[in-house]
């Protein structure tokens, strides 16, 4: 089984992260499958993560010209930030790959996704056993991947994207020609419309 990280590694999240999965994660792992590997792949490792690439079963790819392949060739994504904002794009990438995905509660922040039926989560106490959950158990793996695959599709797609930006601009639009201007009987001027119109203090 082959885990999966991807992240700018000059970023100190995901620096940590990746040390985390490199020195605690899979030796835990490689315990129940000893052949277990990690995959560190992202732009600019510093000195330290590429460090890394001489643990055993750790390989670090830097500035890869394409994720997709290291996205085909795992058996799942490990998300274990435990700080920092962002898009999370790495779980959508692995989304709409087909890939599983186990991650902290943070890593994977601000995505409509549901714990055990897109993705795994975890906090980093048990992330180990959670992984090692998930690939003894392939067929559920495979469940949840096509779970968070639509998911994928249907909310981040750019096609939908798209068409809930156009609906939102049909809407506003739509609100706007029903609105009285301020110049009309029964307008509401801008200076006087109240706390909507304030600035914060």
């Amino acid at each position: 089984p082959t885990l999966l990280y991807l992240g700018a590694m000059s970023w100190q999240p995901n620096a940590k992260a990746a040390e985390f999965l490199a020195r605690e994660v899979l030796p835990a792992v490689r315990q129940r499958f000893p052949n277990a590997r990690l995959q560190l792949v992202g732009r600019n490792p510093g000195a330290d993560v590429l460090a890394l690439g001489q643990l055993p079963g750790v390989e670090v790819a830097a500035n890869v010209p394409d994720v997709g392949v290291y996205l085909a060739q795992a058996t799942l994504l490990a998300v274990p930030l435990d700080s920092g904002g962002g898009t999370r794009l790495k779980i959508l990438e692995a989304f709409a790959a087909g890939l599983p995905v186990v991650s902290t509660p943070i890593g994977c922040e601000g995505i409509d996704a549901t714990d055990g039926k897109h993705l795994w989560i975890a906090p980093r106490e048990s992330f180990a056993d959670t992984i090692c959950d998930a690939l003894a158990q392939p067929e559920a793996s495979r469940c949840l991947a096509e779970n968070a695959r639509q998911l994928a599709w249907d909310r981040y797609d750019w096609s939908s994207i798209g068409r809930e930006a156009c609906a939102a601009v049909r809407s506003l639009s739509t609100l706007a020609r029903h609105e009285p201007s301020s110049g009309e009987p029964g307008g509401v001027s801008p200076r006087t419309s109240g706390v909507s119109q304030q600035r914060p203090g």
